[in-house]
């Protein structure tokens, strides 16, 4: 049950943090970025400290939203 609920999470998360789409070529430091949100919603979605997780959510958005500006630009 809990896999589940953890599923539910980070596909619920995942669309919140929706993966970038780059243009080609894409800026490697954009791509980077977009690939660091991805590592910190995994390893949030197994970690078992709510303040830990929280953190690293906090993270991958930030990450996320400075890897599209840059795929802008």
């Amino acid at each position: 049950m809990r896999r589940v609920a953890e599923r539910a999470q980070r596909l619920w998360i995942e669309r919140a943090v929706k993966p970038t789409v780059l243009d080609s070529p894409a800026p490697p430091r954009a791509q980077r970025l977009a690939q660091e949100a991805r590592n910190c919603l995994t390893i949030a979605v197994g970690h078992g400290d709510v303040a830990f997780t929280a953190e690293l959510i906090d993270e991958a958005v930030k990450l996320a939203q400075r890897a599209r500006e840059l795929s802008k630009a």
